[in-house]
């Protein structure tokens, strides 16, 4: 398979240029803001989430027709507790492998 014609090139610069004007749920953010915003919470906690959202949401306006956004989210309200028998580590649900699935509260 080779090199996407130009035409696509165009679509695809074009709409990420129009979602990323408001790509997360609360609509505050431009994406630059959002992974400045997200870097420093990196930095300063050592870690950060995001929840990818998509689909059609009734209380969401997708931006340039496309229904996908990112909720960030504070490290800090993430519950810490644990609980083996749901597979709950430190509140992040895991598998069998150990690979995070979801995360407690959210």
């Amino acid at each position: 398979m080779g090199p996407l014609p130009v035409i696509w090139q165009r679509r695809f610069r074009t709409r990420w240029s129009e979602w990323s004007v408001s790509p997360e749920v609360t609509g505050q953010f431009t994406r630059p803001m959002l992974e400045r915003l997200m870097l420093r919470t990196w930095l300063r906690d050592g870690e950060v989430f995001a929840q990818m959202v998509s689909g059609r949401i009734n209380s969401l306006t997708p931006s340039a027709g496309v229904h996908f956004w990112l909720e960030a989210l504070e490290p800090d309200f993430i519950p810490m507790s644990s609980d083996e028998s749901n597979r709950l580590n430190q509140g992040v649900f895991v598998d069998d492998w150990g690979a995070s699935r979801k995360i407690s509260g959210v």
